[in-house]
């Protein structure tokens, strides 16, 4: 891949939430990478912050702002 991106769709069973520890799981090398989210600040918020306690630079994570109506 010339651009050197991986795309990871996460979709949580009807039990599952998305959140650190989910996409640590399933995410191979996330140590590595630069995170992109896209999703309400509140829930942005709290995956950086989990992404930030496990290691990964602030600059490292990417956020699309909006909220919902």
């Amino acid at each position: 891949d010339k651009a050197n991106i991986n795309l990871h769709l996460i979709t949580p069973t009807t039990n599952d939430r998305v959140n650190t520890d989910l996409i640590t799981q399933l995410v191979p090398e996330w140590e590595k990478a630069d995170v992109w989210f896209c999703g309400t600040a509140s829930f942005g918020k709290s995956i950086k912050n989990g992404f930030i306690r496990l290691g990964i630079a602030a600059e490292s994570f990417h956020q699309e702002l909006f909220e919902m109506r």
